[in-house]
């Protein structure tokens, strides 16, 4: 009786604890619809994280990870997503886990990070597939939208911004349709169709006004801006004046930020410097609490302007130039660092500072040879000339100049430029025609008693042009047959060169081979003797030696394989991201017991760990043989293996304290040669491939290989790859949501 009385009391506790889980959900969602203000609403999602039921605690998850994104914090909205994945997951809640994968691709695409935007992508179309979810599907589509924007693919970006709108539209789903109108329009304003985005964006403001959305400062924002890039000024200071209300409502400094930056803007093109100027440093405070480092730079350069060409104080111009630049280095903008040299090479060019003004043009040059931008190019040729032509160089000068030139040509419409081309002609043409009647007409009597003579002079000339032709013709015959024959001979040159690698790989192979397999043959029977006779000294010495041996034989094949496939031209690279730390620490532990008998210690040093891609088989091939050489002449010694990142370039090094290599050797230390390989401290033998193969593959990779040793001190290779990045297609700064 008494188990019985305590089973009900217990159930009809937990009766008590579910319905009152089930109240703090309802608490919770009343009291968030009476809050607008981010940091409240967020305060308050933690406040019941822990009361609420699992069901409802993934709903808060929902709400704390959208919060996150409007503020653009993605750390923390990547944490709370995650968190949501897994309690959604325990839950079984299948949609609830589609709608995180979702939100993590929206992350990602902001990012230009295409391969995670995919997984995610992937992951989320299975679960839609399999529950039919078509809130979902609007969501999905709308990424991939985004994603085919950064793709450069217009169109297709169009026709799943559609899809998603007619889907959501069907659902009558008025909390998602706003934004999916604010994302359509966002991307007609940034392909210069202005007019349908406007008109996007006005459907977006008028949803988001009748359901009271806390992101319209957003959509105000973007409106401001589309107006002001067709000059309507007075319709987009109202919008903007909008957005600033709406995001000290709503809290949100990163649009009060932007819309700062859309003002400083506008105020400069009207010349009232002093109010720009107090819009600067009240958009700082906002930039330096968001720690948005792009922003504060653009800040900077607004100032440097202001100075340079409004205020004439040079100096405080170049100290907000040197600022925006140093700034620009922390996230590798291209556009802001190209912006911060253009004005110190105008600023340094109007004072007569040529020397500085000529740094400038050098760190300009490196900046489009890294970023490829042709808009770029252009403008360091417009410096290049001016520069050029103020220090006396008009050879110079005249070179860029034509180049810039080129480049500007080649941006016009050109279908437009040949059109004017023609109606020029026509019209030179006919004036030209008119003047020869006219002339014909005076001069009738004298052309009729000089045509015989004419003709006689025509014929001549005739005769002496068909003789040039034949003349030309012959030396373009002899021209053409010279080259035939010169690639001939360079094609048997090669050949030859081929079957001469051919024969010297044979005989490496087949010695190398022979001598390393030896031990191998004659070690049953020696093993099995001193078994015998119980020379177990003999049988660990031995052992050893074989170890060693089988060692060396295994990264002497795969060098031989690498080796031959890049000799046949059948290596493929297939780039993948990856830790340096993570390959590093691999590609040493193959080495641990070896280091161990050489007494040798092997560290791997660095600041920061970074990702890189790069062709995983090629970095071990790169690394296990600078590593593999290292060990290799090195007993009871060190090999330090050193990485770090120096702005636009990977910097590594492998080195050591063996015994070094003379200066002779240095000079043929990456070509094949029967002489090239020595034996190691321990009669370790070689290819003479290693070396070869390393730095083929780093040629491969764009990069650059250097030595540099001393006998009985040791040696060090260095190996510097750059590292590039593609160009964004639209601005950070113009994607409010998604």
């Amino acid at each position: 009786m008494k188990k019985i009385l305590l089973f009900y009391i217990s159930l009809f506790s937990l009766l008590g604890f579910t319905q009152k889980k089930t109240n703090f959900c309802e608490d919770w969602k009343k009291e968030k619809e009476q809050l607008s203000n981010y940091d409240s609403i967020i305060k308050l999602n933690k406040f019941y994280l822990n009361k609420v039921s699992k069901s409802c605690k993934v709903e808060v998850y929902e709400s704390i990870v959208n919060l996150y994104r409007d503020l653009r914090k993605k750390d923390s909205s990547l944490y709370y997503m995650n968190e949501g994945v897994k309690l959604a997951k325990l839950s079984k809640m299948n949609s609830k886990v589609c709608s995180f994968y979702l939100n993590i691709a929206d992350i990602y695409v902001k990012e230009s990070n295409i391969d995670s935007v995919v997984k995610y992508l992937n992951k989320s179309k299975r679960l839609i597939d399999k529950l039919d979810d078509k809130n979902s599907l609007s969501h999905y589509y709308s990424i991939q939208s985004s994603l085919m924007t950064k793709k450069s693919k217009k169109n297709k970006a169009y026709k799943y911004s559609d899809s998603a709108i007619q889907i959501t539209v069907k659902l009558k789903d008025t909390s998602n349709l706003p934004n999916l109108y604010q994302n359509i329009g966002l991307k007609y304003v940034n392909n210069n169709e202005y007019e349908k985005g406007i008109e996007k964006l006005l459907i977006s403001a008028q949803l988001k006004e009748k359901y009271n959305h806390n992101d319209i400062d957003g959509t105000y924002y973007l409106l401001g801006g589309a107006y002001d890039l067709i000059d309507n000024y007075e319709t987009s200071k109202k919008y903007l004046n909008k957005s600033i209300n709406a995001s000290k409502k709503s809290g949100n400094i990163y649009v009060l930020l932007l819309v700062h930056l859309k003002f400083i803007g506008q105020l400069r093109s009207i010349n009232k410097y002093d109010d720009a100027l107090k819009y600067i440093d009240s958009a700082r405070i906002y930039a330096t609490q968001l720690k948005a480092d792009k922003q504060i730079a653009q800040l900077d350069l607004n100032a440097g302007f202001i100075f340079l060409n409004g205020l004439k104080d040079y100096k405080k111009a170049e100290f907000y130039f040197n600022k925006a630049n140093d700034y620009s280095s922390r996230f590798d903008k291209y556009d802001i660092m190209q912006n911060a040299q253009n004005a110190l090479f105008d600023l340094n060019y109007k004072t007569n500072k040529l020397k500085k003004a000529y740094q400038n043009l050098k760190i300009l040059q490196d900046i489009v040879y890294d970023s490829k931008s042709v808009k770029f190019e252009l403008r360091y040729f417009e410096k290049s000339a001016k520069y050029h032509q103020k220090t006396g160089n008009y050879k110079k000068a005249l070179e860029n100049n034509i180049e810039f030139h080129r480049i500007q040509d080649s941006l016009f419409d050109v279908d437009k430029v040949t059109k004017i081309a023609e109606l020029e002609k026509q019209y030179d043409t006919q004036n030209k025609e008119l003047k020869i009647a006219e002339l014909n007409e005076a001069k009738k009597a004298q052309e009729l008693l000089t045509q015989k003579a004419k003709t006689k002079q025509n014929l001549f000339l005739g005769f002496l042009v068909i003789l040039g032709l034949l003349f030309l013709m012959g030396f373009w015959f002899y021209r053409k047959s010279k080259k035939q024959q010169n690639a001939l001979a360079k094609a048997h040159k090669k050949l030859s060169e081929v079957d001469a690698v051919k024969n010297r790989l044979f005989s490496i192979i087949a010695h190398d081979l022979r001598g390393m397999l030896v031990p191998f043959q004659r070690a049953g029977k020696i093993l099995n003797h001193h078994v015998e006779k119980e020379n177990y000294d003999k049988v660990k010495t031995l052992s050893k030696d074989l170890q060693t041996n089988s060692q060396s034989l295994s990264n002497m094949l795969d060098n031989l394989l690498n080796w031959s496939l890049e000799q046949m031209n059948g290596y493929t690279f297939k780039k993948e991201s990856f830790s340096l730390k993570k390959e590093f620490e691999t590609i040493i532990s193959n080495f641990e017991q070896h280091a161990k008998d050489k007494n040798t210690a092997i560290t791997l040093n660095y600041n920061e760990d970074y990702t890189v891609d790069f062709d995983k088989g090629a970095f071990h091939v790169i690394f296990r043989n600078l590593i593999g050489n290292a060990l290799k002449y090195t007993e009871q010694g060190t090999i330090k293996v050193v990485f770090n990142k120096d702005f636009n370039a990977l910097n590594c090094s492998v080195s050591d304290t063996g015994v070094g290599i003379d200066k002779e050797k240095q000079m043929q230390l990456f070509t094949l040669d029967n002489n090239n390989s020595t034996k190691g401290t321990q009669g370790e033998k070689g290819t003479g491939l290693g070396l070869n193969l390393v730095q083929r593959f780093v040629n491969m990779h764009q990069g650059k290989i250097s030595v540099s040793s001393k006998l009985r001190l040791g040696t060090r290779f260095d190996i510097s790859f750059p590292i590039f990045e593609s160009e964004k297609g639209l601005e950070d700064n113009t994607s409010i949501s998604a």
